[in-house]
């Protein structure tokens, strides 16, 4: 059964829904589909599915109603169409914070499905669950969470840890070996597009805060952190994001290397610009 709370991309769900209810031969047809949303022209639904055409407000309801949305699944709906069709990041922010809210809503009444579905997006969106997942495979790595606690500085209570760790086991990302031991599942997580770009800016504030602690709580010999300032044009940008794109990939796969590791550690690289373009100049 296609679920909309499964999907971060209307059009991917509306090509789904379609999909399905020709498999089931349920009839339907863009025809029919565009008769049942009220809507005159009869191939709206496909023009929509293939990204030529956005939903307006008024068709976001006429369409919730010919899918056949309950309440919570048209409010989420609603949300999800403002939310990918968004034209700035204020707009993508409301929206993301709105998904989230019906999703939270929802889980209380919902299946464990759409509850698991939405400890995946908190997890990804969080750098705390990313770095208890890498603690499991540390040398001696204990579950009491005391031990867990103390290897995060204390920055983390031990009711937090019990949460994370049962939302790690629950989506799978954690489970018990042959000798009862918490272990990574994956030597990596990798999520689809749409989760990452929703969840990746409360990832990185969380990060960066994480980063200005560690002057307080570790030794210099402990740490690396370097900054340039320099000046760049726009059509460099891409080329940087290559090649930071290529270091990381290698460092990760270096530090992937170590098959017992004895801490976490992150490895963060930042480069955004600090001052404007002079537009009376060019670029």
């Amino acid at each position: 059964m296609i679920s909309i709370f499964d999907y971060q991309q209307y059009r991917d769900y509306l090509r789904d829904h379609y999909l399905d209810q020709k498999l089931r031969k349920t009839g339907i047809t863009y025809v029919r589909f565009s008769e049942a949303a009220g809507i005159r022209s009869p191939n709206y639904l496909k023009v929509v599915i293939d990204g030529q055409k956005n939903l307006t407000p008024e068709n976001i309801i006429r369409f919730a109603k010919a899918l056949g949305l309950k309440e919570h699944e048209s409010d989420y709906f609603e949300a999800l169409v403002h939310f990918n069709q968004a034209k700035n990041l204020m707009q993508r922010e409301f929206f993301e914070e709105r998904l989230q809210r019906v999703r939270r809503r929802y889980s209380q009444h919902g299946t464990k499905d759409h509850i698991l579905d939405e400890y995946a997006f908190e997890t990804v969106s969080d750098w705390k669950y990313h770095a208890l997942m890498v603690l499991t495979n540390v040398r001696g790595f204990e579950e009491r969470l005391s031990w867990i606690r103390e290897r995060f500085f204390g920055v983390i209570s031990e009711q937090e840890i019990a949460s994370m760790l049962q939302r790690l086991q629950a989506i799978g990302l954690i489970s018990r070996n042959e000798n009862g031991k918490l272990k990574q599942t994956h030597r990596q997580v990798h999520t689809r597009p749409e989760i990452t770009k929703a969840a990746i800016k409360p990832f990185f504030e969380g990060i960066l805060a994480r980063a200005a602690q560690s002057w307080k709580l570790t030794e210099p010999e402990e740490r690396e952190f370097k900054n340039y300032l320099v000046g760049l044009s726009p059509s460099q940008v891409p080329e940087l994001k290559r090649k930071v794109k290529k270091f990381m990939k290698e460092l990760n796969e270096w530090a992937m290397e170590n098959p017992k590791p004895h801490q976490v550690y992150s490895f963060t690289f930042a480069a955004f610009p600090v001052t404007t373009i002079e537009k009376r100049h060019g670029q």
